[in-house]
């Protein structure tokens, strides 16, 4: 009888020493598990934080954001107003315009969305429509102005919240023809290996349906330019009719002057 006791304890102690085992590979598992979602979350946390650097490269490229909050001049009675790209750096449109006085004086300005401004003289002796396209033509800044007066396109920008010429190797305003000069015929922004550039367009030899053309990269560095790469080809007609055409226009992106240049109404 004792023996039947001893054998039966003895197997009942074996039951108890498998459920504790069983109960240990249980936590065990689970633990496991917790530190597998712990892992894949870790993982998922650093994979955001590496796309949201990358995307927030290009916003730390150019100058630096400085809102302009004093200077602002009311724009003359009768001025040409329309909603331009932010030119200070805060993240907000900007209102251009543009007038023409009494005597042919031809006055630009920009009011920011901070409260502050700024005005330039557009000096020309074109008889002809004078416009200005505001663009920020290598996404970099500062954000240029192109002064168009029908003839030669004057290259601005502004910077310190002022409207200043942007000058050539010489110390002069770097200028575009628009086919009256020898310095080209239109002017555009063409995508590149290193981003966006303006260019100088010029039609080299216009003959029949065939029309040879030059690019030329413009390098900028502030208020600096000078010429860079030139790229040549040929189009033809009629079914390369707009790339043609738009060898003889000022524009950038989808920017054009018809659509969204400041333009000073005629008198």
């Amino acid at each position: 009888m004792r023996l039947i006791r001893l054998l039966a304890l003895t197997a009942l102690v074996a039951l108890v020493v498998a459920g504790c085992s069983g109960d240990s590979d249980e936590g065990s598992s689970t633990t496991t598990v917790a530190t597998t979602a712990s892992v894949s979350t870790t993982t998922t946390s650093v994979t955001t934080t590496s796309v949201t650097t990358t995307s927030s490269v290009p916003t730390t490229t150019g100058a630096p954001p400085q809102a302009c909050t004093s200077g602002r001049v009311e724009p003359p009675a009768g001025a040409a107003t329309k909603e331009v790209p932010d030119v200070d750096g805060d993240g907000k449109p900007d209102q251009g315009w543009i007038s023409e006085a009494a005597d042919g004086t031809v006055t630009v300005g920009i009011d920011t969305a901070a409260g502050g401004g700024f005005t330039a003289p557009f000096e020309s002796a074109s008889p002809v429509m004078r416009s200005v396209l505001v663009a920020n033509v290598d996404e970099q800044g500062p954000v240029e102005l192109l002064f168009d007066d029908g003839r030669i396109v004057q290259l601005h920008a502004v910077v310190d919240c002022a409207i200043v010429p942007v000058t050539n190797p010489e110390g002069e305003t770097y200028r575009f023809g628009l086919g009256f000069t020898d310095v080209g015929t239109g002017v555009g922004c063409v995508d590149t290996a290193e981003g966006r550039r303006l260019v100088g367009l010029d039609v080299t030899k216009d003959e029949g349906d065939d029309v040879a053309w030059s690019r030329t990269i413009i390098e900028l560095d502030g208020t600096d330019a000078r010429n860079g790469a030139t790229t040549t080809g040929t189009f033809h007609r009629p079914e390369e009719a707009e790339a043609i055409d738009l060898l003889h226009q000022v524009t950038c992106g989808t920017l054009t002057v018809p659509a969204d240049a400041l333009t000073a109404p005629q008198r």
